[in-house]
């Protein structure tokens, strides 16, 4: 009866955090002073029209008023075949323009001869890319259910595990970035699929992950911070093959780099170079002096502190794994730091640190209620 009791508490504190995160985050997700979810007056189309030849009938698209510093034009624009207009580093994601550039101009193939060819063609991208929200929405919850998916259907499952992934969705990053042609969404896809399969411990599928999600966006490179943690104590070291896929990813970083811009180190629009200068952090000195650490903050803890709360009351409660907590925690914290220095401090980038902190607090959960 006491333990019960016990649960019962348990349950109903998660459940007041959640329930609040998802109110806080329905509210502050597109309004936070400092990062609007929109801007009326943002510029972008009076600085992207002509070098995308596109006409008046374009200027009040969604598109041109998200509060994303024009970066889904960037992808648009490589998604239409104007990667030469764009720059670094947006040229190196090429994976998911190019497959939603691929399907929609074979949409608008038969008005190729239409005076407003590329106003239609931009509208078919953003349209489509919805397509590629809806279904990275999709994946973000489908991956922790598959993951888990005997045990929510057992009868030991408690009802707090389908509201806890829920979390994996119901975020600022996802609010925030959801209207637009963003990589955002894909991204956090990859990290909940590299976090369920570090929890599986699946060395192989991982690695290709990361690989992939070099192709949608460079952030993907610090998952080899867990990967890492795999490679050592599970000992996979002393084998050849996983040696060679271990290096995969940074192959594929290395590669696509050569390739695009002819230099490994280059970072385009944040203006760090580590083989010139590694120690001018052209966004920390954004951050520290323009947007301010206080306000910097505010923007982490508006994308993990919740998540922060949860899995560390359940560490405490049940106790398990400390060491995959840590690496939990510190992989949260490289985030954080990277976004910080390299990085505009935004909440959406943050958010990617939420996969591995939720995949810890469901595995917490399994590992109590299981037996």
């Amino acid at each position: 009866m006491e333990k019960k009791t016990i649960n019962k508490k348990i349950s109903i504190f998660i459940y007041l955090i959640i329930f609040f995160s998802f109110a806080y985050t329905v509210t502050i997700g597109t309004n936070w002073h400092s990062e609007p979810g929109t801007l009326a007056n943002s510029g972008i189309f009076k600085e992207y029209a002509d070098r995308l030849e596109l006409s008046e009938k374009s200027k009040n698209h969604r598109e041109f008023f998200g509060g994303v510093s024009g970066d889904a034009i960037h992808y648009i624009m490589i998604a239409m075949g104007k990667s030469d207009v764009s720059h670094t580093p947006y040229t190196y994601r090429i994976l998911v323009p190019n497959i939603v550039g691929f399907f929609a101009k074979y949409l608008t193939k038969n008005q190729k001869k239409d005076e407003f060819y590329n106003d239609i063609l931009f509208k078919k991208i953003s349209f489509l890319w919805r397509g590629v929200n809806l279904f990275g929405c999709f994946l973000l919850i489908l991956i922790p259910f598959v993951h888990y998916k005997s045990f929510i259907f057992s009868n030991k499952s408690p009802q707090i595990f389908i509201p806890l992934i829920l979390m994996n969705i119901i975020n600022a990053g996802v609010i925030l970035t959801v209207p637009y042609s963003l990589l955002d969404i894909p991204t956090y896809v990859i990290f909940s699929l590299a976090a369920s399969l570090f929890f599986l411990k699946r060395f192989v599928l991982f690695s290709l992950t990361i690989s992939i999600g070099i192709l949608i966006k460079e952030v993907s490179i610090l998952l080899y911070f867990p990967l890492l943690y795999l490679l050592i104590s599970e000992k996979f070291y002393l084998k050849l093959n996983k040696i060679l896929i271990f290096f995969l990813p940074l192959i594929v970083f290395i590669c696509i780099r050569k390739f695009i811009s002819g230099s490994v180190a280059d970072m385009g629009q944040l203006r760090y170079d580590f083989f010139k200068d590694p120690f001018d952090f052209y966004y920390f000195n954004r951050n520290f002096n323009e947007v301010g650490l206080q306000n910097f903050f505010a923007r982490v803890a508006n994308s993990l502190l919740f998540i922060i709360i949860i899995s560390f009351y359940l560490r405490i409660k049940f106790k398990f794994e400390k060491l995959i907590y840590l690496i939990c925690i510190f992989f949260a914290f490289l985030i954080v730091l990277a976004n910080l220095f390299l990085a505009s401090g935004v909440m959406r980038v943050s958010q990617i640190g939420l996969p591995f902190l939720l995949f810890y607090s469901l595995e917490s959960i399994f590992q109590k209620y299981r037996d």
